[in-house]
């Protein structure tokens, strides 16, 4: 069942992707016009906007390119690895 959803994703890539995308601005609309911010606690948070909420979009990718980085240095291996 959960193979199945996977492969449903792999093959509607792109939709999944505009989802997403989609997804990061409406998070980024109502982070601009509905959060409060009336105390901020860093420099950063007081003079951009939507600080937070881009500082995750970053991080997210930061982590999604390292984990791509270890996956191709050899920790994912072929589906008949221990058929030897």
């Amino acid at each position: 069942m959960i193979a199945g959803f996977f492969e449903m994703l792999n093959r509607n890539g792109l939709i999944v992707r505009l989802f997403c995308y989609l997804f990061a601005a409406v998070v980024l609309f109502y982070t601009l016009f509905f959060v409060h911010h009336a105390h901020p606690h860093t420099w950063l948070e007081a003079n951009i906007p939507a600080f937070w909420t881009i500082f995750t979009l970053i991080a997210c990718v930061v982590l999604a390119g390292i984990a791509r980085i270890y996956g191709a240095a050899g920790i994912k291996r072929k589906e008949d690895y221990y058929d030897i």
